[in-house]
C-alpha cells in the first residue's frame, strides 16, 4: 500500500504534494508520486520551479558519472508521513517537450532507484512545511525556453522534443546516456546546420527552461549534428550530445 503517496499524475500539474530530501537537505517539491515499471524504482513529477540547489548538484554529479548513493526521504506535505529510501541514486530524468506556441506547463519526471524503501512512518512533527512555490507558473510554460548551440543560429528554435538522461549501473560499471535532441527551427536558418553535419569537433550548448525569476539550464556537449532537413516552412535538426551539468536559479 502506498497510502498517502498513491497520487496520480495529472495532465496539468497540481500544487506540490510531497517534499524530497536527499541526505537531509531539501531537494525539491513534487506534484505526484508513482511506482516505476522496474523493481525498486519510484517516479516523481513536478515543475522546474520546485527543484533546489541540492537536486541540481545531485543531477550534475549523475551526468558526469560521479554520483554516489544517498539516503532520500519523501515527505507527504498533507499528512506529514515520511518514507525513506537507502542506497538511492537517480536512474532517469525526463524533460517535457518545449513549444513556443504552447501555454502548458513544462515539467520534469525523476526516476529514483533504491535498495530499500521503508514503510510509511506515522505523522511527522508539526513542523512539516506547507507547500511553497519557488517559481512562477507562467515563467515555466513550455513556451518559455531558449537554446544555444555554439556557432549555429538558435534565435528561431520553436520546439524542442522531449528528452531524457538515463544512468545505469551494471556490475559496478556506470553508463550515462542522453537521448538525441530534436529541434524545430526556421527553414531560413537551415543552411548553417546542414553545413555542420559530419564536421569534427565538439560544440558547447545549453537548453534553458523558464525565465524571469526562475529558470533551469541543462549544459550540453554537442558531439554531432546528426541531421538537418527542410520540412515545409521549418527545419528539423537532430543532435547527438552528452549532458554535462544542470543548474537552477
Amino acid at each position: 500500500m502506498l497510502g498517502p503517496f498513491a497520487l496520480a499524475f495529472a495532465v496539468l500539474l497540481a500544487p506540490p504534494q510531497l517534499r524530497l530530501e536527499i541526505d537531509g537537505v531539501e531537494a525539491g517539491q513534487f506534484a505526484s508520486f508513482g511506482r516505476g515499471t522496474a523493481p525498486n524504482i519510484v517516479t516523481l513529477r513536478g515543475r522546474f520551479g520546485e527543484l533546489s540547489t541540492a537536486f541540481s548538484r545531485q543531477l550534475t554529479q549523475m551526468m558526469r558519472g560521479k554520483g554516489t548513493a544517498a539516503t532520500a526521504t519523501m515527505v507527504d506535505l498533507g499528512s506529514g508521513v515520511r518514507r525513506t529510501m537507502t542506497g538511492m541514486w537517480i536512474s532517469k530524468v525526463s524533460f517535457s517537450s518545449l513549444d513556443a506556441s504552447s501555454e502548458s506547463p513544462a515539467h520534469v519526471t525523476v526516476a529514483l532507484k533504491y535498495e530499500t524503501l521503508d514503510k510509511p512512518a506515522g505523522k511527522a512533527p508539526a513542523a512539516v512545511s506547507a507547500a511553497k512555490t519557488v517559481g512562477s507558473e507562467q515563467a515555466e510554460r513550455k513556451s518559455h525556453f531558449s537554446v544555444i548551440v555554439g556557432g549555429l543560429p538558435c534565435d528561431r528554435v520553436s520546439k524542442v522534443d522531449a528528452f531524457s538522461i538515463e544512468q545505469k549501473i551494471v556490475d559496478g560499471v556506470r553508463t550515462v546516456d542522453l537521448s538525441d535532441i530534436g529541434l524545430t527551427i526556421d527553414a531560413a536558418d537551415l543552411e548553417p546546420w546542414q553545413a555542420a553535419i559530419g564536421t569534427k569537433g565538439e560544440r558547447t550548448g545549453t537548453i534553458t527552461i523558464g525565465d524571469g525569476e526562475h529558470s533551469c539550464t541543462v549544459g550540453l556537449t554537442i558531439n554531432q549534428v546528426v541531421s538537418a532537413e527542410k520540412r515545409g516552412a521549418h527545419g528539423r535538426v537532430t543532435l547527438a550530445a552528452t549532458a554535462n551539468g544542470f543548474r537552477c536559479r
